[in-house]
Order: structure tokens, then C-alpha cells, then sequence
């Protein structure tokens, strides 16, 4: 039921994208940028974080259970083999295509109930703010950075497949 918007994106060498907000421009300009823009690649064995929100559209808190590891591959070797996978099921074909190993474990977060008037002061009561209050004192940090009335911010973390390439101090 949580609507899921992308927020951003880095490596452990500091590329990435997103996580700050941009003007609008007119259609010529942001088309020109596009054309311009080169997006940035993982490397083999390097680690990065995605977060993104979770938003409850719901008049009603929402139990939410998301295991990020469903898509790691049962080898984490560099070339996938086939055995582990099931062969010729959609479940096979999605393993065999990942190239990350999700680190972030599986967990379960409560999000608060929408509220459309919680920006009036009056209408975000003192019951909602100390249900708020308790739900950010359960939250792993690591996972779930930060939350806001019916909003959350959520972390993972994953790596590539593949050794990281050799520098000059590893001979």
C-alpha cells in the first residue's frame, strides 16, 4: 500500500545523484541537461545506499514488512551458476539478473496515518505527535533515517557483484 518515490542514491566513492531539490526549468533546458547528463555506473565490489520514501495514503497507520535481501542471488560469487536458481521460472530469470547483494536485513516499520491538514498547526494533534515521537524511538537508524507525519525515509545498502578492481598499493 506505501506509495515508494526515489530520493537519492551515492557509492562509497561519492557519485550518485539526487538528494537535493532543483528548479524547475523550461522543457528545451531540462531536455539539453538530459542529453548532457552521464549517469553514474557501480563498480565491481563497490558499495552504495538508495533512499527513498514511503508515504501512507491511507486514513489508517500501515504495518509495513519489506525484506530488501528477496532478490539476492543464493551465490555471491561473480558468475552465477544455476544451480539454486529455478530454472525457467520468472523467480530464476530475476535472480540471475541481479548485480548487487542487498546488505540491508528485513525489517518492519509502522507508518503513521495521512494526515492532509497535519501543516495547520491545530489539526496535528498531541496524540499523533507523541505516537510519532514513539514510532522514530523503535526505528534502526541505519534502515530508517528519519520519519515525518504519514512519511519515511528509508536506507539500503548493497554492493556489486564482482572483486573490486586492483590498485597500485594491493601488488
Amino acid at each position: 500500500i506505501p506509495r515508494c518515490l526515489p530520493w537519492a542514491w551515492i557509492t562509497e566513492s561519492g557519485e550518485g545523484e539526487g538528494g537535493v531539490a532543483r528548479m524547475a526549468t523550461s522543457a528545451v533546458l531540462a531536455a539539453n541537461q538530459a542529453r548532457d547528463f552521464v549517469r553514474p555506473r557501480l563498480r565491481p565490489g563497490e558499495s552504495a545506499e538508495l533512499v527513498f520514501a514511503m508515504l501512507n495514503p491511507l486514513d489508517a497507520e500501515v504495518e509495513v514488512t519489506l525484506d530488501p535481501t528477496v532478490g539476492n542471488r543464493p551465490d555471491l560469487g561473480d558468475v552465477p551458476t544455476e544451480t539454486g536458481f529455478a530454472e525457467g521460472t520468472s523467480l530464476g530469470v530475476l535472480l540471475a539478473e541481479q548485480n548487487v547483494h542487498v546488505l540491508t536485513k528485513p525489517f518492519t516499520t509502522t507508518i503513521a496515518k495521512l494526515n492532509d491538514l497535519a501543516d495547520v498547526h491545530e489539526a496535528f494533534s498531541g496524540e499523533d505527535g507523541d505516537r510519532l515521537s514513539a514510532l522514530k524511538a523503535q526505528d534502526d537508524r541505519d534502515v530508517i533515517p528519519d520519519r515525518k507525519m504519514h512519511k519515511v525515509l528509508v536506507r539500503l545498502r548493497f554492493r556489486a557483484h564482482g572483486s573490486p578492481p586492483a590498485t597500485a598499493g594491493d601488488a
